[in-house]
């Protein structure tokens, strides 16, 4: 192993404890854990990972972004996995983009925007540690969500979202400067947090805000710089590729994590799905029916699980030790 590889894992060593760390601090506030163990096992890279489209999906496998393929179900995976030696604390990608959240200086972050073979097209600094990551279904788009010290509305911690246009390379810094109408009366705040940004398609997003207390589900636009809040007690939602349902974890009154919910988008009704455990990270979809997501275990070991929409859906495990699932 090289000396450069070497201290970029030890560099990611370091960066995963102080998200965890900090991830377990702020579990009330935003509802997620980005990861569990103190430090990536040592893992070696295997091939080439690419972000083409297919029946494949990338993750990250102790701090190293990783592939599998599915079966014809798009669900079960099967063969081996390839591991790249690429280093991420979270990845995600779409349509042949993909970002990469990752430590650059003992002190600081960087979100790094891949082309489909993995190689770096730009690099940004991030507000803090990163926790969150989504691409727009075009690949033009890349949000990212970072928690960073400061006064908070909520907590010691605070949460920034970013959003950078890869064609303009244009970045807005802080989503929570936009405007917000929350609440049924829809009043109009600038005090708030946002988070778990989902998008529809290059303007038009769904994500998490957080205002006097509570947590809602808001739909937003980039060209607007506004939000109004649809549904309460929402965290992490995620939009299914043909854009009619969001999925997100349902929270109850006092900001406890709860179960993992969809929502049609025309209608607004809401139904629980066959997962009966505690989910906190933000899900994905692998086709218009199965959502995918994360569980993990007291010891904070990783998991991906997947389940359908259908009557008597059950959970199915995807892939073990395994986190930021990202279906290509």
């Amino acid at each position: 192993m090289s000396s450069n590889h070497a201290d970029r894992r030890k560099g990611v060593r370091r960066a995963l404890l102080m998200v965890a760390l900090l991830a377990v601090v702020l579990l009330p506030v935003i509802g997620i854990r980005v990861l569990g163990k103190e430090e990536p096992e040592a893992v070696s890279s295997t091939g080439d990972v690419t972000l083409g489209a297919g029946d494949r999906m990338v993750y990250v496998v102790e701090g190293h972004v990783a592939a599998v393929s599915f079966t014809d179900n798009g669900v079960s995976s099967h063969g081996p996995p390839v591991v790249s030696d690429l280093l991420c604390a979270r990845v995600y990608a779409a349509h042949g983009t993909g970002v990469c959240l990752r430590q650059t200086t003992a002190l600081s972050w960087s979100a790094t925007i891949l082309d489909r073979n993995l190689e770096a097209t730009s690099t940004w600094p991030m507000a803090g540690e990163p926790v969150l990551a989504r691409v727009s279904p075009s690949g033009r788009m890349v949000a990212w969500t970072a928690l960073t010290k400061g006064t908070s509305l909520s907590g010691t911690f605070t949460a920034v979202t970013s959003v950078v246009d890869t064609s303009r390379r244009e970045e807005i810094k802080d989503l929570s400067t936009f405007t917000a109408r929350v609440g049924a009366d829809r009043r109009a705040t600038k005090k708030y947090q946002i988070w778990g940004v989902t998008f529809r398609d290059d303007d038009a997003f769904l994500a998490t805000v957080s205002a006097g207390g509570r947590r809602y589900l808001a739909q937003g636009r980039l060209s607007t710089r506004e939000l109004v809040t649809i549904a309460p007690d929402v965290t992490n939602p995620a939009v299914s590729p043909d854009g009619r349902q969001v999925a997100f974890v349902r929270i109850d009154g006092e900001g406890r994590t709860g179960r993992l919910a969809v929502m049609d988008l025309r209608t607004r009704r809401i139904h629980h799905v066959g997962e009966q455990r505690g989910v906190t990270d933000q899900p994905v979809w692998f086709d218009d029916q199965t959502v995918g997501y994360v569980v993990r275990d007291a010891a904070g070991n990783a998991t991906i699980w997947s389940t359908g929409m259908g009557a008597g859906a059950r959970p199915a495990l995807v892939l073990a030790n395994a986190e930021s699932p990202s279906p290509l």
